[in-house]
């Protein structure tokens, strides 16, 4: 019972994220960069690997592999984007 209401909490963290990131960008009238993206992408993966994991799917060194290239991932091109125009 205990696996099932973290595996829902999942689902609902990351429908939750992605439909707050949309409604967001259309309130703001701006479009999906490289942040947004990269914020889609770890609210799905997070929460899938964290389910795959209850499910006894995913080994433990996949798990350790995937979660180090997720934060890789999230971290990767965080000193050489330019966040804010230069006008």
């Amino acid at each position: 019972m205990d696996n099932e209401v973290l595996i829902y909490g999942c689902i609902l963290i990351s429908t939750v994220s992605i439909v707050g990131l949309i409604i967001n960008r259309i309130k703001m009238d701006k479009a999906f960069g490289i942040r947004s993206i990269q914020f889609a992408i770890l609210t799905v993966l997070m929460p899938l690997i964290v389910i795959l994991t209850i499910k006894s799917i995913l080994p433990p060194s996949t798990i350790a592999v995937l979660v180090g290239v997720i934060i890789g991932y999230s971290f990767s091109n965080i000193g050489t984007k330019n966040l804010r125009n230069k006008n």
